[in-house]
């Protein structure tokens, strides 16, 4: 069996294509959406600001709509209704919006499904918002993405607790069902007698897009390694550190060298036969230092 692929956020290069309209059924993070929409609109009219947008939807802080942009600050649904409204969007747009302002601040799983599928109704039937709709699934808890490598190797049946004790560390049998339901209603994977296969072998992140749930999964992949330093065998893990002296042109250059460390590690999956194990590999490089330092 191929080998799936996975690229993690922030792996995808910038397209030199014009993008061509803001349109919020692109997106997957309304933070991300609000900052895009606003700096296209600063090309369009010279002088229009958040402050614009926040009077025409008769907020009174200057500096809210800004923070949202940022990430800082969330939008709460009335207040969120009334930013639509002034960014332009009608119908299907403004009920998009909504869902997406709830998909990101939700936090149980119960209440993402319902804002998910409250996205799929409100959007405009593009496949590229399907994709949009998965990453924030597939990366909203850890344990996803090694239970879509092992349902295609291991005949688990109705047996959640056995493929929840496969994994390391060890799973709830909820958490595995849930993890199957994301993959199935994502259409990640269909039954293939006994097990399943994979219906998207390369999965893509934006790297433009930073939602909530990719630095939650990332988070948790950083305490996964924690755990994996203090408990797995030493001939089971490669976790090295180095701590380097740069200038800026050789910390550009050392981030080319990590993209195509990472890079030549996803080629090597399809190269597997069948696989026997499911590794999680992180690569981190971030300063210890202020940027730059001043002599």
């Amino acid at each position: 069996m191929k080998r799936s692929k996975i690229d993690p956020p922030g792996s995808v290069g910038i397209s030199s294509e014009d993008p061509g309209p803001i349109s919020v059924y692109d997106y997957e993070d309304y933070h991300v959406y609000l900052k895009d929409w606003m700096e296209s609109r600063r090309k369009d009219k010279a002088g229009f600001s958040f402050q614009v947008l926040a009077n025409r939807a008769g907020l009174k802080s200057r500096s809210f709509l800004r923070l949202v942009s940022l990430g800082q600050k969330d939008l709460l649904h009335a207040t969120a209704l009334k930013v639509s409204v002034a960014m332009g969007n009608e119908g299907r747009e403004t009920d998009f919006f909504l869902a997406l302002v709830g998909y990101n601040n939700a936090s149980d799983p119960k209440d993402r499904s319902l804002y998910l599928e409250k996205m799929r109704i409100a959007r405009k039937p593009l496949r590229k918002l399907i994709l949009s709709a998965q990453q924030f699934e597939f990366f909203s808890n850890w344990y996803i993405i090694p239970i879509w490598e092992l349902v295609t190797v291991v005949p688990f049946g109705d047996n959640f607790r056995l493929l929840a004790q496969l994994l390391d560390p060890p799973i709830s049998v909820e958490e595995a069902r849930h993890a199957l339901k994301v993959l199935l209603d994502l259409e990640l994977i269909e039954p293939a007698g006994d097990l399943y296969i994979q219906k998207s072998e390369n999965l893509h992140t934006n790297k433009d897009i930073v939602s909530k749930a990719i630095k939650s999964y990332q988070a948790s992949t950083m305490a996964l390694a924690q755990r994996a330093l203090e408990q797995t065998p030493k001939e089971w893990r490669q976790i090295n550190t180095l701590t380097l002296g740069l200038d800026e042109a050789r910390w550009e250059k050392l981030k080319q060298i990590v993209q195509e460390a990472r890079q030549k590690m996803v080629e090597l999956t399809s190269e597997v036969p069948a696989i026997d194990r499911v590794y999680q590999v992180n690569l981190q490089a971030f300063p210890l230092t202020k940027l730059p330092l001043q002599p």
